[in-house]
């Protein structure tokens, strides 16, 4: 894909643009993804094979996760007969707002991340598993109401960050005050993640305003320790 353009489309995975690329020779360049939204990975979103991502734009796209419902029953003072039913949804745990790469050894680089907001982990971009490499981009302005405003790594992945620029992200829930981990990254549940020659400045987070690492402590899961190692960066 060259000169590409997916904006104001949705879908369930991978808003402006999907694949599985087990096998696949996967090159996306030189193309923008705007506007796009998806439950997961609201810009792109792929699993397996080792794509290259190159001079893209990916801006202003929002992973929703799912629905929950609330209904609320009244019952009418003067007749009881009388029952008004209203319903609310919410959205929650939504991953990957701009980029969410599966189990892949992607090459990203030269893109321009920003702007981009999910309910769950990984505004910017959220990593599982693989070993992808993320280079010369820019991270800025992206929000994430779990962790990593800019980049959350999680689930075994072992991403390479170098020559990166993440600024001025934010990992907060307005509705929630205990979540809000990893401004600027959020490494957790046993990642490996690399930091080379790259800057985290100006991120905001409830929990660690450039970087948290570690995980939440939750009955269901087993506490799941995630490694990070930082050369040359400005954090």
């Amino acid at each position: 894909v060259q000169k590409g353009k997916g904006g104001g489309l949705s879908s369930a995975f991978g808003g402006g643009m999907y694949w599985y690329g087990d096998g696949a020779d996967i090159s996306v360049t030189d193309s923008a993804f705007r506007t796009n939204t998806a439950e997961h990975g609201a810009g792109l979103y792929w699993s397996d094979g080792a794509p290259t991502i190159s001079d893209c734009v990916i801006q202003g796209n929002t992973a929703t996760g799912w629905a929950v419902t609330t209904t609320t029953e009244v019952v009418d003072e003067d007749d009881p007969t009388s029952v008004t039913t209203t319903s609310e949804s919410t959205y929650d745990g939504g991953t990957g707002g701009g980029l969410y790469c599966l189990s892949s050894d992607a090459l990203i680089q030269n893109c321009y991340i920003f702007q981009n907001t999910c309910t769950g982990d990984g505004g910017g971009i959220y990593f599982v598993e693989g070993r992808p490499i993320l280079k010369n981009c820019l991270l800025t302005g992206n929000t994430a109401f779990i962790g990593g405003g800019g980049i959350a790594s999680h689930w075994e992945a072992a991403p390479t960050i170098t020559n990166c620029t993440i600024v001025a992200n934010e990992a907060s829930d307005p509705n929630d005050s205990t979540r809000g981990y990893g401004g600027g990254l959020f490494c957790s549940y046993e990642s490996q993640t690399i930091l080379v020659n790259s800057i985290l400045w100006n991120n905001d987070g409830r929990f660690g305003n450039q970087i948290a690492i570690g995980s939440k402590d939750d009955p269901t899961y087993l506490q799941r320790p995630a490694g990070l190692t930082v050369r040359f960066s400005d954090v």
